[in-house]
């Protein structure tokens, strides 16, 4: 309904107050079609209570009150067509009567909400059901209050409906549930690391990712803090191993990024570990760092993507599933030793070692330079890609030994560490 269709109010009685509530009748008919809205709400002079010289604006649920002085409007009195005496409105600053307008349809307006995917409690993937949305006229309103015309106190709001850009129906046609890929790593048997390791990967499971959109494992799991359920357990920090809240972590972002490669999808950041880790191989892992380093990955393809995650134990699982089938047929995974690194020997004089024996602080591992590849296979056609040039640092072994048998320290490997650095 338009408002310049809108019953104009003369002068009291029972017919006016009939067409008043058909008035609102139909524009609430009108409301609900928008809203699904079933309580019914009448709106008429007598229950809004309305108040000489103001002006009320209902949407058919709520009502808005202004004075005439709000809306810069003023009150004069002149013949109708049938020769009635009236009251009429003339606008004395339309500056002020289109902003006071346009603050009121802040107040109505709804955006449309898209259907969308969600996990529900049990693990099983839902579609929250869109929600149509509606706007007032604004242009239209302005244009009714702005010329001179009887007065009335209830204006029937012009809404326009506004329709949202993805519904239920068409979202159930992109439901993933093809298997694209999916990858395991192994736990250490430490409760506080697992415990993290399980908080982390729970913010994973029944993430649905859009056609071209960028995940953020940071923006995913949230930061890891105390506060959240994290404990403290081992993490690396310079090359060394030490106790720091949410140590463990990283084995669930380098567990993705081994499925993410899998899937054939694209990587936008990622970082090695300062060191060689155990759980994945070579050139594979990916270390995570909040608000400083991140894995992050495009999904350039035309299908939704769920990612499910499931700790089993001490075995952690994320798997893809895709709303179609993946463009690539088979994808592998490849790492190559460019180079190999010896770790350097300390000596720590300690007097209650006997002599002739040595006691191990800290056992030493291998650096490496590797190149890490992935081949994409498309109806038998090959295709290689170089994903990562990565450099792990050696780890000095650390040995306590009595301090008559001490011998000079043997040299680190920093020649070595610098060059590798450089390639």
């Amino acid at each position: 309904m338009k408002a310049q269709d809108i019953t104009t109010v003369c002068k009291p009685g029972l017919i006016i107050r009939i067409i008043l509530a058909m008035l609102v009748i139909m524009g609430l008919n009108m409301f609900f079609e928008i809203n699904n809205v079933s309580a019914v709400q009448d709106f008429t002079i007598e229950n809004v209570g309305a108040v000489e010289d103001k002006i009320y604006f209902t949407d058919g649920v709520k009502y808005y009150e202004y004075t005439l002085e709000e809306l810069k409007l003023e009150k004069y009195q002149n013949y109708d067509r049938d020769s009635v005496f009236c009251d009429y409105t003339r606008c004395t600053d339309p500056t002020t009567l289109s902003y006071q307008l346009f603050c009121l349809t802040k107040k109505v307006d709804k955006s449309p909400v898209d259907a969308r995917f969600y996990v529900d409690e049990e693990g099983n993937l839902q579609i929250q059901a869109e929600q149509t949305g509606w706007a007032v006229d604004l242009s239209l309103l302005i244009t009714t209050l702005g010329n001179p015309g009887v007065y009335q106190q209830i204006y029937l709001l012009p809404l326009k409906k506004i329709s949202p850009q993805v519904t239920a129906a068409e979202l159930e046609q992109y439901r993933p549930a093809i298997l694209w890929s999916e990858y395991t790593t192994q736990l250490a048997d430490n409760p506080d690391r697992t415990e993290n390791v399980r908080v982390a990967s729970q913010q994973l499971n029944g993430l649905v990712v859009k056609p071209g959109e960028i995940v953020s494992f940071n923006t995913a799991i949230g930061p890891r803090v105390p506060e959240r359920g994290y404990r403290e357990a081992k993490i690396i920090v310079g090359g060394k191993f030490e106790d720091g809240v949410g140590g463990g972590v990283c084995q669930v972002s380098s567990t993705l990024y081994n499925a993410v490669l899998l899937a054939g999808l694209n990587i936008v950041e990622r970082h090695n570990h300062s060191v060689q880790i155990s759980y994945v191989p070579l050139g594979r892992d990916a270390t995570v760092v909040y608000a400083q380093k991140d894995l992050a990955f495009r999904n350039e393809t035309d299908c939704y993507l769920l990612f499910q995650t499931k700790l089993n134990g001490l075995a952690l699982n994320i798997s893809i599933y895709g709303s179609g089938q993946n463009i690539y047929d088979k994808v592998y995974l490849e790492n190559r030793i460019i180079k190999t690194y010896l770790p350097s020997e300390i000596q720590v004089p300690d007097v209650s070692v006997p002599a002739g024996e040595k006691r191990i602080i800290q056992k030493g591992q291998k650096g490496y330079l590797v190149e890490t590849s992935r081949i994409l296979i498309i109806d038998e056609q090959e295709r290689r890609e170089i994903l990562s040039r990565d450099y792990y640092e050696p780890v000095q072994t650390v040995l306590s030994i009595n301090p008559r048998e001490m011998i000079t320290p043997i040299e680190t490997q920093s020649e070595n560490n610098q060059e590798a650095l450089h390639n």
